[in-house]
């Protein structure tokens, strides 16, 4: 999730539970086949929600908007009302109306400028240079390049922490990786000493038990027992007891 930054004034972010209006409203179809009749309506009704707009009407522009849409859903309706929505600071509704927009099509410029001043509006500020920037390639305008640099600074803020939390992180797994390799080589010299320790063991073991097993081969049977009663570790406890030195 893209990590949101506050502005120097922390009122201008627009906190997620207050960015989106209580009901949405409708989306339209933008398969419905549409009439003359309604298209001019259509027409009407979005000239009559730009001048509610431009009289600070915020919620009658929308209102008229949402006709209009209703009756000839296109993309440049839907990112007007998202506009729109943006004067009454409700970016996720803008959002979801720039969406619905870009699905209609994908090169609309002001889908995009509307959808980056919302997620602006939230903090989302790489997001937001991402959409402006495609916005201004679309369709260059000269208006929101001081927006653009004012989020720039907060993307590039950002870009620099999570590049510094990366090569923590890197430290940190090279750190790890180092301590796992000392504690395997330890580990593996540990083991090999252990086995010649044993090794040397059973060595010492077999040059004290090979010379009187030697001399035991040419002795008749009870020569032989009676060396036995010598070498006890060789004998079970029980012979051990009944053949005391």
């Amino acid at each position: 999730e893209e990590e949101e930054e506050d502005m120097e004034d922390e009122g201008e972010i627009v906190k997620e539970e207050d960015a989106d209006v209580e009901t949405p409203p409708p989306m339209g179809d933008p398969n419905k086949e549409v009439s003359e009749e309604e298209m001019d309506q259509a027409m009407g009704l979005k000239g009559e929600g730009a001048e509610a707009l431009a009289e600070g009407r915020v919620e009658d522009a929308v209102d008229k908007l949402s006709q209009a849409i209703a009756l000839s859903t296109n993309a440049n309706l839907l990112a007007t009302r998202g506009m729109a929505f943006l004067e009454l600071r409700k970016p996720l509704a803008t959002i979801r109306d720039a969406n619905k927009a870009l699905e209609i099509n994908p090169d609309s410029a002001k889908a995009f400028r509307a959808r980056g001043k919302a997620e602006a509006m939230m903090g989302r500020w790489i997001a937001a240079v991402k959409d402006l920037a495609t916005a201004q390639s679309i369709d260059f305008d000269e208006g929101i390049a001081d927006l653009q640099k004012t989020i720039q600074v907060h993307a590039d803020r950002i870009h620099k922490k999570e590049a510094k939390e990366r090569a923590k992180k890197m430290k940190a797994e090279e750190k790890k990786r180092l301590q796992e390799l000392k504690r395997r080589k330890e580990e593996a010299i540990r083991r090999r000493k252990e086995e010649q320790e044993e090794e040397e063991g059973w060595r010492h073991r077999r040059e004290e038990l090979a010379p009187p097993l030697l001399l035991l081969l040419p002795l008749p049977p009870p020569l032989l027992l009676l060396r036995l009663r010598s070498l006890p570790l060789l004998l079970p406890a029980s012979e051990r007891e009944r053949h005391p030195r």
